[in-house]
């Protein structure tokens, strides 16, 4: 036993020596003026003094160095340098963002020049990565400390630093500032033309977007906090659809097109809307894949994923991996995701039909999944979202989630006690996510632990059902009662959640201390930037928080053991000095002088009388009312206690990693589990969403047409009950009797635009699963939803409204089927009447002989209706306002009739609108004029 303690006496001693390597001999004899000092023999505290190399004139401290090296590695990132307890930026990072921040800037003289510096205390680092990632839209290189190796005196500065990770808007893992509700993709965009024409220099020809106006485009997209990996081909036409589909944060581009701003890829690409990066393409095989997945991609995926995805996952893969620096990846294998399968929705219909986000003022509130979200979990909300922006074009698996739906309408206490249990779960994709990446800690695990608990509640209650349509669901479920056994023996929820609580005290506490610090010490580097420690803080800190049960293991009993008996010798000691001393010697731990005794005396007496009863205590600092004596019998003990409580973190940590371990060997089925949550969670919101709004089934079949009985659009008709008005419905039969193209006329403000969209929108509902708005709804499956509806200036690429307008609606002509569903409002608006006429009658006329789509077409011109009399495919229908001819009043009446319109009642609409009483006379003298020529 004294072979042994001696042992930790001496690795203790070399801690300190460690510790404190950075002064040399002069410093640590160097008195202070308010205490006396003497020598200690612990052996040197510093290097040989032939190892220090003389500081060069002019020279910049280690630490700016450091940061001076880093942002010339890291030029596109602002690097946040740790520095103790804060996060700091330096030079001219420091004046361009300190005031953005709201730091302080502050001025650091050095022997060159004065170096610019503002900080911020640790805790507040996802604060400030918001608003640097998420608001301004930067690259972020963070620049961690740590302990230079003791043998290492290539510097006298204590710490090392170097960068542990780019973080930038798609390479999130696991900030608090994430939405939990929406998946965080970055996207890699590799274009087939930028392959094919590459010069011998590496860059690429000029004007290669010429000579073929649709590229293939292959697409790779990935979520570092769900794992999930995705790729596509697409083409130059429809990559704008697929990035309003996909929504990613970041999109990353050959780094060849920064030499070009004239290709489809850069034209499709808002770089107000979307952060962009630029990387060099890769072209690795599958094989090199597989360092950064799972598992190895399987054979099915390799037989679909075209040339083109192959390069863009390469290129997708190769840059988070630069980005991530040396934290682990470890995704989900690769999903190729085919167009026959879903149906594709535009950009310009996912924009009109205000699917994400409102027109008015793109926000979520007043949209398409704002208006059906009644989903309880985050990481169903994310699954909500796949589906509504890519609904299925498959019958079976539509009815299937159909299915799901009624029977949770049909069995109210199953939905919502369900629906209680789900609210109460975490989100186990992003957990496990965080466990594969090594990420992960004790909260993880007790967050799973809590949804095993709740899986076993509502498979019991999947169980009592006894519905044939919830069988396979619960056939699919896995209960996990080992990991759940496991976790619950081995994890002290107790004493987490006292670890958590006192965690975010300690950060109240830095927080506390650091305002009290003047502006000048919040951004002096070094030692000046820790936190003054107070000294008692360390006073009787021998109680840790112990996050495995002791009793898990025979080696966590002995040590808990061992340190139980340690605890109760202290306690003696100390109340030994107690009954001596009266409570004025007291047991301390300080991270300087390790082990001592406080007296706290006036005169030398009380110090005689404690150096007579322990001959063998040393002083070694005195003021002039207190002493720090340094007890053998004290070093020894808290030397032992702290050997012992070392000994018990690492017991914990490696059953901790046991835990993680055995966790991640099943985290497949558990994500199958998550699955199926995430499964319940939308079937009983939809059963919800149904009940409260009163929807009903749809059927899906194969047919061209839509029968749509008192259909409703469910935006318009929550936006009207907010304001207790009532929402009028409307049938829509297009496609019955082969006629497939509606005309429709009438004045503004009467509903056509809603007609339109509303028949959009329950077709998207239909095929994502859910109940519509309508008391009756048949409709065959679309391929493809094409909207061209109301006006937008794209500033940016530098084209007027018509100019959008006729390329949205060149791209609807081009690429709508018989089997997609086309909405068109005024279209030839934005040029003259005699031209607009012309080009509304030729894309009719060219929909009606081609495309042959299910289309309602909206117009003011209705004139169009006589050119198409003949048409056997073509009907006309109106909309109207009732005149009150005594009080010269009208009122909408919203209803949709079979006819033709010849009014638009353009000045009626202009006088509620609130023109002038001259304009309207004016207006109404020359419409009079026209009428009668």
């Amino acid at each position: 036993m004294i072979k042994w303690r001696n042992k930790w006496i001496q690795v203790c001693s070399l801690k300190f020596i460690h510790n404190y390597r950075k002064f040399t001999w002069c410093h640590v004899l160097n008195k202070s003026p308010k205490a006396k000092g003497v020598q200690l023999l612990q052996g040197a505290l510093g290097p040989p003094l032939e190892l220090i190399q003389p500081k060069e004139k002019n020279e910049l401290p280690p630490l700016l160095k450091e940061v001076k090296i880093q942002q010339k590695k890291f030029a596109d990132c602002v690097l946040l340098t740790r520095v103790g307890n804060f996060y700091e930026l330096y030079f001219d990072q420091a004046e361009d963002l300190g005031p953005v921040l709201n730091l302080r800037v502050s001025k650091k003289k050095t022997s060159h020049y004065e170096v610019s510096m503002a900080g911020f205390p640790f805790f507040k680092l996802d604060r400030y990565l918001k608003v640097l990632v998420e608001d301004l839209k930067k690259c972020v290189a963070l620049s961690e400390e740590a302990v230079r190796p003791a043998d290492d005196f290539s510097s006298k500065n204590m710490y090392t630093r170097f960068v542990t990770r780019v973080i930038t808007p798609g390479t999130l893992i696991d900030e608090n500032f994430m939405d939990p509700f929406q998946s965080n993709y970055v996207m890699s965009i590799i274009s087939q033309d930028v392959v094919d024409n590459v010069n011998e220099r590496g860059a690429i020809h000029d004007r290669l977007d010429e000579r073929n106006n649709n590229i293939h485009i292959g697409l790779s997209w990935l979520d570092l906090s769900t794992g999930e990996f995705f790729s596509q081909t697409s083409d130059s036409q429809r990559l704008a659809g697929d990035l309003a589909r996909i929504q990613p944060k970041e999109i990353v581009l050959d780094s060849r097109l920064q030499v070009t701003n004239a290709h489809s890829v850069l034209n499709s690409i808002d770089q107000n809307i979307y952060f962009v990066s630029y990387t060099h393409m890769q072209d690795w095989s599958f094989q090199q894949w597989s360092s950064y997945l799972e598992k190895e991609v399987d054979y099915s995926y390799a037989e679909n994923c075209s040339d083109i995805e192959r390069k863009a996952g390469s290129t997708l893969l190769s840059y988070v991996s630069d980005r991530l620096v040396n934290s682990h990846t470890n995704l989900r294998p690769p999903v190729h995701v085919s167009l026959r399968n879903s149906m594709l929705i535009d950009a310009s219909a996912m924009k009109g039909l205000e699917i994400r986000s409102s027109l008015q003022e793109n926000r979520h509130t007043g949209s398409l999944l704002h208006a059906i979200k009644r989903s309880v979990t985050k990481s169903g909300t994310r699954l909500l979202t796949q589906r509504l922006c890519s609904p299925s074009t498959d019958i079976a698996e539509i009815n299937r989630r159909l299915d799901l739906v009624e029977v949770c309408i049909h069995h109210d206490q199953l939905r919502t006690e369900i629906r209680h249990l789900l609210k109460r779960s975490n989100d186990t994709h992003r957990i496990l996510q965080r466990l594969l990446m090594r990420r992960g800690n004790a909260y993880d695990l007790l967050g799973l632990s809590n949804n095993f608990s709740i899986i076993k509640c509502i498979e019991s209650l999947l169980t009592e059902a006894n519905s044939k349509t919830l069988k396979p669901l619960l056939n699919a479920f896995h209960r996990h009662e080992g990991l759940a056994s496991l976790i619950s023996e081995a994890l002290n929820e107790g004493a987490l959640v006292q670890k958590r609580d006192e965690e975010e005290k300690e950060a109240e506490d830095i927080a506390a201390e650091s305002t009290n610090l003047s502006e000048s010490e919040l951004v002096i580097a070094g030692a000046k930037k820790r936190i003054p420690v107070s000294e008692n803080v360390f006073k009787q800190n021998f109680f840790d928080i112990w996050i495995i049960k002791p009793t898990f293991n025979e080696t966590l009993k002995r040590l808990h053991k061992r340190i139980e008996r340690l605890l109760l010798s202290y306690e003696n000691l100390q109340n030994i000095l107690n009954k001596k001393f009266e409570s004025k010697a007291t047991l301390r731990k300080n991270p300087s002088k390790l082990y001592y005794v406080h007296i706290k005396a006036s005169n030398n007496l009380m110090l005689k009388e404690f150096m007579s009863i322990f001959p063998k205590a040393t002083v070694f600092s005195t003021t002039k009312t207190t002493a720090n004596v340094q007890l053998p019998e004290w070093s020894s003990l808290g030397l032992e206690l702290e050997s012992t409580k070392s000994f018990i973190h690492q017991e914990e940590a490696r059953v901790l990693q046991i835990i993680i371990d055995t966790v991640l060997a099943e985290h497949g089925k558990l994500r199958d589990t998550a699955n199926l949550l995430d499964e319940l969670d939308i079937s009983t919101a939809f059963a919800d969403l149904a009940i409260e709004c009163e929807f009903s089934r749809p059927v899906l079949n194969n047919s061209l047409s839509h029968t749509i009985i008192q259909g409703r659009h469910p935006i318009v008709e929550k936006g009207l009950k907010n304001k207790l008005l009532q929402f009028t419905p409307n049938d829509c039969l297009v496609g019955n009797s082969g006629k497939n193209i509606w005309l429709l006329t009438g004045p503004n403000m009467a509903g056509k635009s809603t007609f339109l969209r509303q028949n959009a929108v329950i077709s998207i509902l239909a095929q994502m699963g859910s109940f519509v708005p309508a008391s009756y709804a048949e409709i065959g499956i679309v391929d493809q939803i094409f909207s061209r509806i109301g006006s937008a200036d794209n500033l940016y690429h530098q084209q007027s409204t018509f100019m959008v307008e006729m390329m949205e609606t060149a791209f609807i002509l081009k690429n709508a089927t018989k089997r997609s569903f086309v909405i068109m409002d005024e279209v030839g608006r934005g040029t003259t009447a005699r031209d607009g006429l012309a080009i509304a009658y030729g894309c009719l006329k060219y929909l009606c002989d081609v495309n042959k789509a299910r289309t309602l077409f909206a117009t003011h011109a209705h004139e169009l209706a006589e050119k198409f009399r003949s048409y056997k495919n073509f009907k006309c229908y109106c909309t109207d306002i009732i005149v009150d001819e005594k009080t010269n009043t009208f009122t909408f009446d919203y209803k949709i009739r079979e006819g033709v319109n010849m009014r638009s009642h353009g000045l009626r609409i202009a006088e509620v609108a609130g023109l002038p009483r001259e304009v309207l006379e004016a207006a109404n003298e020359l419409l009079q004029q026209t009428a009668s020529s």
